[in-house]
């Protein structure tokens, strides 16, 4: 590591500055105190940036949040702005996400879309007052049972013939038999 410019002790300047701390900086809005963490250092020895550590916080929705820690630079953001640019991400993660949802049903319902008047086996995945669904065995699509969905709850095996799809909205609609 010598050769990409870390040296393996610390200049006097360095320990000149360490010297001359004398406690924990003060929290502030920029400065947590967040030493009850458990962090980890992952260095790369391609880079001399070794004063970065992370650590994933659970927080109480069963989400995570990422913490950085990066010693003796200024942030770049303040709380408010890295609280509205994570915003910003999870909304278009969300939004990518539905894409994705959408165009995997649409692929299912064009696959389907030769196979009108066919039969089935399947198995409810859904039952509640909006609706009834059913997933395939084979192949393995999901669709609304719109006809017959009467008593049924998780979990029920039943026949079921394909009555319809819509490519464009990503719809497959199944009949009980």
């Amino acid at each position: 590591m010598i050769e990409r410019g870390l040296e393996p002790d610390f200049p006097l300047a360095a320990q000149q500055e360490l010297a001359a701390i004398v406690g924990p900086a003060k929290a502030t809005e920029n400065v947590r105190d967040l030493r009850d963490r458990l962090w980890a250092s992952i260095d790369n020895d391609n880079f001399r940036d070794l004063d970065q550590l992370t650590v994933a916080e659970p927080l109480a929705d069963g989400q995570v949040r990422i913490l950085v820690a990066v010693a003796d630079a200024p942030l770049p953001y303040t709380i408010l702005e890295l609280t509205e640019l994570a915003k910003h991400c999870t909304d278009q993660e969300d939004a990518a996400t539905k894409v994705e949802r959408r165009v995997a049903k649409s692929a299912a319902a064009l696959l389907l879309s030769g196979k009108i008047g066919q039969q089935f086996d399947a198995i409810v995945t859904g039952a509640a007052d909006k609706g009834t669904w059913v997933r395939l065995l084979q192949p393995p699509t999901e669709g609304r049972l719109t006809l017959g969905f009467q008593g049924l709850k998780v979990g029920d095996h039943v026949r079921v013939k394909l009555i319809n799809t819509d490519v464009q909205r990503g719809f497959i609609d199944f009949a009980r038999l």
